[in-house]
């Protein structure tokens, strides 16, 4: 061994303990990126069309791998992409079901289907639908009816289309609130 091999050695035995720290560190962060890139994934209400059940400026975590594995049922909240934007919607109808909404009443395949999740006055603000999904497709509303680009704006989506589901608000930061952010609050399909 070589003066300068001897003294690489000495360096690296006497900080050892720092390069383990380090490399520790640097292994969690990549752990951390593929868990919330893969696994969860960092979501933001942005706007009102899920009130009164989410608030704009709403911050939390979704589901984005197990769902894929169980898929989505009726009136889950799911994550999907429409025009290369992010949004926030509800599942109301699967695939090959007729959806109907008229005077406030959701009928799926002819049965009367309550949404006990809105007020009846959001419900009532819903515009008459009569559509039959296809084999891939799904229909999905905002909450607030009156106010909510969705499916009968944009048409209804692919199961592609869907990124993730649920939602674990972690935190509430409102500009009315003076900016401040407040409280652990679940909207997650596995606790519903």
């Amino acid at each position: 061994m070589n003066q300068e091999e001897g003294k690489a050695k000495v360096f690296y035995n006497k900080h050892k303990s720092k390069f383990s720290f380090g490399i520790t560190i640097i292994i969690c962060l990549i752990i951390a990126k593929l868990i919330t890139t893969f696994v969860f994934t960092s979501s933001l209400v942005d706007g009102d069309s899920m009130r009164p059940t989410l608030e704009n400026g709403d911050k939390g975590l979704s589901d984005a791998l197990f769902f894929r594995l169980t898929g989505v049922k009726r009136f889950d909240i799911v994550v999907i992409e429409v025009g290369g934007q992010l949004l926030v919607k509800r599942i109301i109808a699967l695939p090959n079901e007729r959806i109907q909404y008229n005077n406030g009443v959701l009928r799926i395949n002819g049965e009367i289907i309550e949404e006990e999740f809105i007020p009846e006055s959001y419900a009532k603000q819903t515009k008459v639908i009569d559509k039959t999904m296809l084999d891939d497709q799904y229909f999905v509303l905002g909450d607030n009816r009156g106010n909510s680009a969705d499916s009968r704006s944009f048409g209804a989506i692919n199961k592609s289309q869907i990124k993730s589901r649920g939602l674990m608000i972690f935190s509430k930061c409102r500009s009315s609130e003076g900016g401040t952010c407040s409280g652990l609050r679940l909207v997650w399909p596995y606790f519903a």
